[in-house]
């Protein structure tokens, strides 16, 4: 199980790197370079040497620079690619927790890692959303973000983890034990 674990880690560190490239992408594409040297340049930098922040801010302005349609379509297919990979060693490891043989054929297991995938990143990166970019609105907006983004950001972490646990194994766990599997997944993420 460490080896599915360090495999689901390493492959989970690597998407972050054109997660970081989509969201400068988008955030070129969009107009919003100012969100760069207002709130997330100053974050980063006192946090690392000058030369590396120097690195760090050129790629940056670079990125922010040319977000167009084809560096966003490349940076999602590279997410989706990594988060595929790490699904398949979910896939595989949920096999060997439940003691299932592999039935599946490869284009079954590849929409399935692909699906699921999707799902997991879109409840991610939304719960990282709703944490990050709620407390910055403005108004009646603000009060009502405010509260709820702390019941929603872990039903949608809560919903990733039980659509993992439920649809990558080859056969179907009891829907109780992919229930309080995903609350104690989700329960152990917010206590780090």
């Amino acid at each position: 199980m460490s080896i599915y674990a360090s495999a689901i880690a390493f492959r989970a560190i690597v998407s972050v790197i054109p997660l970081v490239l989509l969201g400068l992408g988008l955030l070129g594409a969009l107009g919003l370079k100012s969100t760069w040297h207002d709130s997330i340049a100053p974050v980063i930098k006192p946090r690392v040497t000058g030369p590396v922040f120097d690195a760090i801010n050129y790629s940056a302005e670079r990125v922010l620079a040319s977000g167009t349609a084809p560096l966003i379509a490349f940076a999602s297919a590279l997410v989706v690619w990594y988060l595929a990979v790490g699904v398949s060693a979910i896939m595989d490891a949920l096999n060997q927790v439940h003691d299932v043989e592999e039935k599946r054929s490869l284009v079954q297991r590849l929409a399935t890692a692909v699906g699921l995938a999707l799902c997991v990143g879109i409840c991610v990166v939304g719960a990282v959303i709703l944490l990050i970019a709620a407390p910055r609105s403005g108004g009646s907006l603000h009060v009502l973000l405010g509260i709820s983004r702390w019941l929603l950001a872990p039903l949608l972490l809560g919903l990733s983890v039980g659509l993992l646990v439920h649809f990558a194994a080859a056969q179907r766990p009891y829907s109780c034990w992919a229930s309080a599997g995903s609350l104690r997944v989700v329960g152990l993420l917010f206590l780090i």
